[in-house]
């Protein structure tokens, strides 16, 4: 070990896995999971509650400003890091997380959350186990060797990198509240779908629906050498496009598999029946390019011409309660729970009069376009970022003033 690097074990005051939460869904203290942990930050969406635990073993279990939180178990999950950067209330983590607290005497805490998720390769290498079953140990982590430039280096590359993702998550959030608003505004305007003033429809008479491609997983490959397939894992639970999800294909396909940006689409398979992915909907972003395919696990929704609802009003729709119980009531399945095509358009609901229907697009159709914008934005936020990172925890970049000059830090 170099005289510019320290164990990891050497800058912390704890290093320990999480609690064995005992759940509870109400009261207790908030506990984050694996699931929190995505895109190098932890998010409070997938957290649960655990009752709260006067032991004394477990008070350095309670999450602090700055801790590091490491998924440490499972092929695919461990590695992936995140840091506090603020709490609102109590909270811990679950046993799959290893807490990683910075020593302030020691280390630039927020530094060493940067380097750590700067090391997330490094960091997956260090699991042991069988396959699915890997484990990360808190020796093997602890004896990791993190880079030590000068306390003012520390703070001017902490300062600069917390700026991007302090506008990262300004970004989020600003996205997530136009999707609460547009679902709000919907529910205010058209309630769950049904309504006694206005008459009763079929969505076949206003749309169509249409399956993907059965692919062969040898025609799947990297970015860049094939075509954007849209599939299951591109619809977040509950409804939304999820970006991580995107697969790429070169093997063979039909022009009726190519879809646009805009388009709709509706998940049409789901494992188990707790039906929180099956028949829910998402819009295909523009980030992907012109044009892309999507696989059999799903429908492409088209609105038929003589029809003025857009697709801002269609993908409210489908998630209306009144829609949204048919369509539940049309799944089957064993193991494997299936949405047919008659299941989803046979779906009735209540056609509110044009005009209202126009105005509803015309508000939100500017608000997804500025939630698209914010996508691309942070894309290329997210890019600069990480060409920069090993360059500013080596110390081959030196940002001067950057303190000064950003003001950001927590």
């Amino acid at each position: 070990m170099s005289a510019d690097t320290a164990l990891l074990s050497d800058l912390v005051t704890y290093l320990n896995r999480g609690v064995a939460p005992k759940y509870v869904e109400t009261g207790g203290i908030r506990v984050y999971n694996q699931k929190c942990i995505r895109g190098q930050r932890v998010s409070d969406g997938p957290s649960r509650r655990t009752q709260a635990s006067a032991r004394l073993s477990q008070v350095d279990k309670e999450l602090r400003l700055f801790d590091v939180l490491i998924n440490s178990t499972g092929v695919g999950t461990l590695g992936r890091v995140g840091q506090i950067f603020g709490l609102d209330e109590p909270a811990t983590a679950d046993s799959h997380l290893t807490i990683v607290r910075p020593d302030p005497q020691k280390v630039d805490p927020l530094f060493l959350g940067y380097v750590l998720k700067a090391y997330e390769p490094e960091i997956e290498r260090l699991g042991e186990g069988s396959t699915g079953q890997t484990e990360l140990s808190r020796a093997k982590l602890g004896e990791l060797e993190i880079p030590l430039i000068s306390r003012d280096a520390q703070k001017s590359a902490s300062a600069f990198l917390y700026a991007i993702d302090k506008r990262l998550n300004l970004l989020r959030r600003i996205s997530e509240d136009i999707d609460v608003f547009a679902r709000t505004l919907f529910r205010e305007w058209f309630g769950a779908g049904n309504s006694e003033d206005w008459p009763t429809a079929r969505l076949d008479q206003h749309l169509t629906a249409h399956r993907g491609l059965s692919y062969k997983g040898a025609g799947l490959c990297e970015s860049g050498e094939g075509v954007p397939m849209h599939n299951l894992n591109s619809v977040y639970e509950g409804g939304g496009y999820k970006y991580p999800g995107i697969k790429y294909y070169k093997g063979e396909f039909k022009e009726r598999h190519v879809l646009k940006p805009g388009d709709i689409i509706v998940t049409n398979t789901e494992q188990g029946h707790e039906h929180r992915l099956i028949g829910f909907p998402a819009v295909v972003p523009s980030i992907f390019g012109d044009n892309g395919i999507f696989s059999q696990h799903i429908y492409r929704i088209v609105p038929l011409d003589s029809s003025y609802l857009g697709r801002e009003f269609i993908y409210y729709l489908l998630m209306a309660g009144h829609v949204r119980d048919q369509i539940i009531g049309s799944t089957n399945g064993s193991t494997v729970n299936m949405l047919a095509i008659s299941g989803l358009q046979d779906s009735t609901f209540s056609l509110p009069p044009q005009d209202i229907v126009e105005k509803f697009t015309a508000t939100v159709r500017p608000l997804w376009e500025m939630a698209e914008r914010n996508e691309k934005e942070s894309r290329d936020l997210i890019k600069l970022r990480d060409l920069l990172l090993p360059m500013l925890i080596a110390g081959d970049l030196q940002l001067k003033g950057s303190v000064e000059l950003l003001g950001v830090l927590p």
